[in-house]
C-alpha cells in the first residue's frame, strides 16, 4: 500500500481502524477444538464474545464508512485488516 504523501488530501476514513483477525482466529479455535470435553465451555464461551464484539465493531465501522462517503473494501488500508 502507497503512503499518503504531505501534499495528499487527508482522508479521515483511512484513521478508522478495524481487525478481523480476533474474530477469525476465536471462530478457528471453536471449529477446531469445540468438540473437545476436556475444555471448559467457559473456554469457547469467550471466544464468541470476542467474535460477538468484533462483528459490532466492524457495523460501527462500517457505519462510520458510509458517514465519510466511503465503504469497506474501497481503500487500499482495509486489504490488510
Amino acid at each position: 500500500m502507497a503512503r499518503r504523501t504531505i501534499t495528499q488530501p487527508y482522508n479521515p476514513a483511512l484513521d478508522l481502524p478495524v481487525s478481523c483477525r480476533p474474530a477469525r482466529l476465536g471462530n478457528d479455535i471453536i471449529a477446531r477444538f469445540g468438540k473437545q470435553k476436556a475444555m471448559p465451555r467457559e473456554f469457547f464461551m469467550d471466544f464468541v464474545k470476542v467474535a460477538q464484539d468484533k462483528g459490532r465493531h466492524f457495523t460501527l465501522l462500517a457505519a462510520q464508512l458510509e458517514e465519510l462517503g466511503s465503504s469497506y473494501g474501497a481503500l487500499p488500508a482495509h486489504d490488510s485488516l
